[in-house]
């Protein structure tokens, strides 16, 4: 079947094999994809890390708003520009 010293068999082997490893290497899971998804787990998990850290931060603002009447009315004040009956406004340009 095949002629040649076995040269030709020989060849295809190493063309198959170097085949599957490009595949390995290119393929849609292979070594690229692979690295690429880690890489984007990894932002991923950085993401999760900052919504969690802003999450209690802003749980911790809840718990004061709740707590704190002092702190209600500098939120109005400041957010909504209130401003009591007995006070000036004084605006700068």
């Amino acid at each position: 079947m095949f002629s040649g010293n076995g040269w030709t068999l020989r060849f295809l082997l190493l063309g198959a094999i170097a085949l599957l490893l490009v595949m390995g290497a290119v393929g849609k899971r292979g070594l690229f994809d692979w690295r690429r998804m880690v890489a984007r787990n990894h932002d991923l998990d950085r993401k999760i890390d900052s919504c969690l850290a802003g999450s209690a931060e802003l749980e911790r603002k809840i718990q004061l708003l709740r707590a704190d009447a002092w702190e209600q009315e500098r939120v109005v004040r400041h957010a909504l520009g209130y401003v009591r009956s007995d006070e000036t406004v004084i605006e700068f340009p």
